[in-house]
């Protein structure tokens, strides 16, 4: 999933957040009204055209700069509400992953480049190694793309890698140890950062024979079920969930389909064609719910009909010059 494209993340049903493309730059957008109206939130004095890495959560958010040109080490900035941005600095360049920053109790964990990628934890104003892709159990050629915490000790990596190795991993422990989640019989090459709250979460899995389907635990990561796998979409994945709705873009035919499901992943019902481009959907509950597409011409979406109607929102003309600003102060 990667940062340099479109994507989204919605707080609560109408407040939420854009990186959105804007030039050659990378442009933070934030909402209160289901994007009735946007505020630039980009962090300034950086350059952005690596693109941002964010997480978000409440009044909370933490953004990571892609590392472009002769930017090494990434800069990570921090805030909360309408507080300024408070920066720091990664020991390295940040994982061009939109799920490699997340938030986790109160500091911030990033994935950084090099080992298969590395997991570092802020303390005391430190950066520490955590753990890295060539250190977790039952690997093979693994590289990480993103980190997710349940909660102050649960969370999971995802990556990709050869078929038959692990490429999804749990900890209850706040990462001092790292299991694999694996079914018997998986040959799995790539996971996606999982979505949920509390015990439940949905984790989707690629396999090498050109599948995606939806892992889905209901006790915090103790046990997993697969669901019902689809053809993967032509193009990049997309999907989002809300509670146990998620919506996931799927190949149907020569074109891709968005396909809905009430029961995590378990069920799917076909709902529609798929706009072309798609980067990421963000169901926000009651069948509705937003929607990004990049390409030449980004677009942003409103959804409803639990992804059968797409409908274009539009964005301030402002948000496309922005980019041209975001690295001069």
């Amino acid at each position: 999933m990667p940062a340099t494209e479109p994507y989204l993340v919605m707080t609560s049903p109408a407040s939420g957040w854009a990186v959105w493309p804007s030039g050659g730059a990378w442009v933070l957008l934030h909402t209160v009204d289901g994007f009735g109206h946007v505020e630039n939130r980009t962090p300034i004095g950086v350059p952005t055209d690596g693109g941002l890495i964010g997480d978000f959560a409440g009044e909370r958010a933490a953004v990571a700069v892609g590392p472009v040109e002769q930017l090494l080490r990434s800069p990570l900035l921090s805030t909360a509400g309408t507080a300024p941005w408070t920066p720091a600095e990664l020991p390295g360049g940040v994982v061009r992953s939109r799920g490699a920053v997340a938030l986790a109790g109160t500091g911030v964990t990033a994935l950084t480049s090099g080992a298969g990628g590395t997991l570092l934890t802020q303390r005391g104003g430190s950066w520490h190694a955590a753990v890295d892709a060539r250190a977790l159990p039952g690997a093979s050629g693994l590289a990480l793309d993103s980190v997710t915490w349940a909660g102050d000790s649960v969370g999971w990596l995802t990556g990709h890698g050869r078929p038959g190795g692990a490429v999804a991993f749990g900890t209850t422990d706040a990462g001092v140890t790292w299991t694999p989640v694996r079914l018997p019989g998986s040959d799995d090459v790539a996971a996606l950062a999982p979505c949920g709250d509390g015990a439940g979460w949905s984790l989707p899995v690629l396999d090498s024979t050109g599948h995606i389907q939806v892992l889905r635990t209901r006790d915090g990561g103790g046990t997993w079920t697969a669901g019902q796998p689809l053809p993967v979409a032509v193009g990049e994945p997309a999907w989002g969930c809300s509670g146990d709705a998620v919506w996931v873009v799927a190949a149907s035919g020569p074109a891709n389909a968005v396909f809905s499901s009430a029961d995590g992943g378990a069920t799917w019902t076909k709902k529609g064609a798929a706009p072309a481009g798609l980067t990421d959907l963000s169901p926000t509950g009651a069948g509705r719910g937003f929607a990004a597409s990049g390409g030449r011409h980004p677009s942003l979406w409103s959804v409803d009909g639990d992804g059968a109607r797409f409908t274009r929102v539009p964005l301030p003309s402002w948000v496309a010059a922005l980019g041209a600003a975001t690295g001069e102060h």
